[in-house]
């Protein structure tokens, strides 16, 4: 869609990602060294949506000493990103559809149109088709906005990616406070990908950056994590408990395959290389091949 100059609407649950979405498109886009201009329309009374949107000039009502321009004016040539746009209200819905068919408006207070040269990037996390149905929103201006559409499943659902967020932004964390590099326990990796995660990504952020400044040692540990995970944890012990021997001794043969693959699958270098007695390694060979067979 990047690479593609049309309006993209973004859909998903809060903290999924939406506007790192959109701003990935932006910045993929023919548009990138032009404006990218966010706004959240649950943040602006009802009020003043259509003056933030589309500007005002003096005048147009009380306390409109000046000419201002709106949102639309200041992502000229670039990107506008309109989150939860399934909060406008009907008057607003009808405006933004006739600007999205001719990229024309009125200023707040002016009879002249004017145009702008701006792509629509929109995002939502409600379900717009109920809101059809339910005359909360203009079936005219879904059509619009829905040109391409990007789905974004919650965090619960794209469980494989938890591990790698979160190396992400323990990464990103330390490297603002100076602390080296953590890495996540046997048991806290478990519980990352077990917990359900009902902010998203955005709760996952906040909880490996909290984590990160509580840790003093070389992993993240469950005594580390804010106190409704450490409750999650309690509750769900015998489940989280198993999960995570059964990590470690996945990590335990991982090693000692890669050992003997360096050793060209001599026993007793592999054994040296990872610093136990032979009858060690072959015992663990046993124990591992058991597994297998179970």
């Amino acid at each position: 869609y990047a690479t593609h100059d049309i309006t993209v609407l973004v859909t998903g649950e809060t903290g999924t990602g939406k506007e790192v979405i959109a701003r990935y498109i932006h910045a993929s886009s023919t548009r990138k060294d032009k404006p990218f201009v966010g706004c959240n329309m649950t943040a602006i009374p009802e009020t003043l949506v259509e003056s933030e949107l589309f500007g005002y000039v003096r005048g147009a009502f009380t306390g409109a000493d000046r000419n201002k321009r709106g949102l639309i004016e200041a992502a000229e040539g670039g990107t506008l990103f309109l989150d939860e746009i399934g909060d406008l209200a009907p008057a607003i819905q009808l405006k933004l559809l006739r600007f999205l068919e001719g990229r024309e408006f009125y200023k707040v207070g002016e009879s002249v149109t004017k145009m702008a040269d701006v792509r629509i990037i929109a995002a939502t996390n409600k379900d717009l088709d109920r809101a059809i149905m339910e005359n909360g929103f203009r079936k005219d201006l879904f059509y619009r906005l829905n040109s391409a559409r990007i789905i974004l499943p919650p965090l619960r659902d794209r469980k494989e990616d938890i591990i790698l967020l979160v190396a992400n932004f323990i990464y990103q964390a330390c490297r603002r406070t100076g602390k080296p590099i953590k890495k996540l326990s046997s048991a806290a990796k478990v519980l990352f990908v077990d917990y359900p995660w009902p902010g998203n990504i955005r709760e996952l952020k906040n909880v490996v950056e909290s984590a990160g400044m509580v840790s003093d040692g070389e992993y993240v540990t469950l005594s580390d994590l804010p106190m409704h995970l450490q409750q999650y944890a309690t509750s769900h012990r015998e489940e989280i408990g198993a999960k995570a021997i059964r990590d470690i001794s996945d990590a335990e043969q991982e090693i000692i395959e890669e050992a003997l693959k360096q050793s060209s699958g001599n026993k007793a270098k592999a054994a040296e290389l990872l610093g136990i007695s032979t009858r060690t390694l072959y015992r663990k060979l046993v124990r591992f091949a058991v597994g297998k067979a179970e």
